[in-house]
């Protein structure tokens, strides 16, 4: 069979190599709140000045796209710089998962008939989702994080990433090809992919790509759970941990104890253990009611307000995910903790070692920890799951 792609070089650094990579946290902030930095680049027009930049191909990976019908939002923005890129002779390719273009047909549609649009389904011999969010420009500038291409994600949610420039984003550019004939229906080999190694970055440190689901990767060393289990099982004072929402199982609720074990015995040794989570996690509360128990171990549930025009369907919520181990390494990425993210679905991050980005996401983590938007779960409470459509 067709093998998906050809290796790019992906030369290793160390700390005391020249800088080969540049990276840079990246967010939405939901309107009308307090949440976020002053000094940290907002979401929609750093996407728009990363495609003002391409001179060859702007390729995306996502989830799904939407954008509000009738109304001018900052996606179209975005969508209207993909535009003036391609009438300049920039390829623009965009890889969506299949599960939501009957709900957003129209959205589906206007790409298709603007850009070279494909779907998936599976990864390999399994169905899963294409749950990353990134974009790659030129095979040398790439965003990676937890927005989706969706006007709610660029001004309605609470949402998290990296712009990553050099050696690796050259890897993300592989990985997106290998998926992309992937979803044309060839079997790629992802062994030809370049390889996610550490890369040195400027201001120090390094930067490493991770992801899922294993087998879809260059190899089985950039899975991301073992090295999120791996870091739990070795910090020492301290770990902290946003997600969008959390479970010790499957979707077919199955059991999937690799992280909830990891963090009690964490936790039991003395390491103090916090997660943030979004009050859709009022749904699913049994097994952050047993780590809510544990000595050592706090849950803080935030609820965003709602916006002043209205009701807005899943919206208004926290979406970041990321984790900071001894207030200096961090993970960031585009999987909840839940089995299927991890085993049956494409995402994306980057493993954060020595770098100034791991003291930054922890103040981050603060600012909304202390806020008036979060509160302290209550293990033997009920609770009302909120309205989300």
């Amino acid at each position: 069979m067709p093998s998906a792609t050809h290796a790019v070089a992906s030369p290793s650094a160390t700390a005391d190599a020249a800088p080969t990579a540049s990276v840079t946290l990246i967010e939405s902030v939901p309107v009308e709140t307090t949440l976020g930095f002053d000094d940290v680049p907002d979401t929609a027009p750093t996407w728009i000045a990363m495609i003002e930049g391409a001179e060859r191909e702007v390729a995306l990976g996502h989830f799904y796209a939407t954008e509000n019908a009738g109304q001018d939002d900052r996606l179209d923005a975005v969508i209207a710089a993909l535009e003036a890129a391609q009438k300049r002779g920039v390829k623009v390719r965009v890889l969506l998962d299949a599960l939501f273009a009957k709900d957003n047909a129209a959205t589906y549609a206007y790409l298709d008939e603007r850009f070279e649009l494909r779907q998936t389904t599976h990864w390999g011999s399994r169905n899963g989702i294409q749950h990353a969010k990134y974009m790659v420009v030129d095979g040398d500038d790439a965003y990676v994080g937890s927005a989706n291409f969706d006007w709610r994600s660029l001004e309605h949610i609470h949402e998290l990433g990296l712009r990553i420039r050099g050696v690796p984003a050259a890897s993300i550019s592989a990985l997106f090809d290998a998926d992309w004939q992937a979803a044309g229906g060839a079997v790629p080999d992802y062994t030809e992919v370049s390889a996610f190694e550490p890369t040195a970055i400027a201001g120090g440190g390094q930067v490493e790509l991770v992801g899922s689901p294993k087998g879809a990767l260059p190899s089985d060393d950039a899975w991301e759970l073992p090295r999120l289990v791996t870091a739990i099982g070795e910090a020492k004072t301290s770990i902290e941990v946003q997600l969008l929402n959390y479970a010790a199982s499957f979707r077919n609720h199955d059991s999937f104890p690799a992280l909830q074990d990891a963090l009690l015995a964490a936790a039991a040794r003395g390491v103090e253990v916090r997660l943030l989570l979004s009050d859709w996690q009022k749904s699913h509360l049994e097994d952050v009611r047993a780590l809510q128990r544990a000595e050592h171990i706090t849950v803080k549930l935030v609820t965003v307000p709602q916006a002043a025009s209205g009701f807005i369907p899943f919206a208004r919520v926290v979406h970041a995910k990321y984790a900071v181990f001894d207030g200096r390494d961090a993970w960031l990425g585009s999987s909840n903790w839940k089995g299927d993210y991890f085993y049956n679905g494409r995402n994306l991050g980057a493993w954060l070692s020595g770098t100034t980005l791991g003291p930054q996401l922890r103040r981050g983590f603060e600012q909304v920890w202390t806020s008036a938007y979060a509160e302290t779960l209550d293990p033997e409470a009920d609770y009302t799951p909120p309205k989300r459509n």
